[in-house]
């Protein structure tokens, strides 16, 4: 004979499941937290303010993006809509890249494609170094 389960009982258990389904939630949240926080201690900065436009440029440079087009005018475009900065200033500073190939910006990103693993890019910018 199957017993009978007052309403109370019923209010009360489903409480308590509730609470612990809550709980796993928060737990599961807590490590999905501490996960992604490795992952950006691993990856340094990830806002792309922490990245001046100058080397954001030289990023797409070196990736090659846009080299099939035959105008900085068109470059500067495509390259402003990727970065969202301001396409005129994109475009003066595709006129001269050279000038912001500085030490500390080839430095940063031999840094940032080591830590991607992008052996032709890091070939390339070593070259130009020497």
């Amino acid at each position: 004979m199957m017993k009978k389960i007052s309403p109370s009982a019923k209010i009360l258990r489903l409480h308590k499941e509730r609470e612990e389904e809550a709980l796993i939630d928060r737990i599961k949240q807590e490590a999905r937290n501490e996960i992604l926080s490795e992952i950006k201690k691993e990856k340094g900065p990830s806002k792309k303010e922490n990245v001046s436009h100058d080397v954001q440029i030289l990023i797409l440079h070196y990736l090659g993006i846009g080299n099939e087009l035959d105008t900085n005018v068109k470059k500067a475009k495509l390259y402003a809509s990727l970065i969202n900065r301001d396409e005129e200033v994109t475009r003066q500073k595709l006129s001269s890249i050279e000038t912001f190939k500085t030490e500390n910006n080839l430095k940063f990103l031999l840094e940032y494609f080591e830590a991607i693993g992008f052996e032709d890019q890091i070939s390339t910018i070593k070259k130009e170094s020497e």
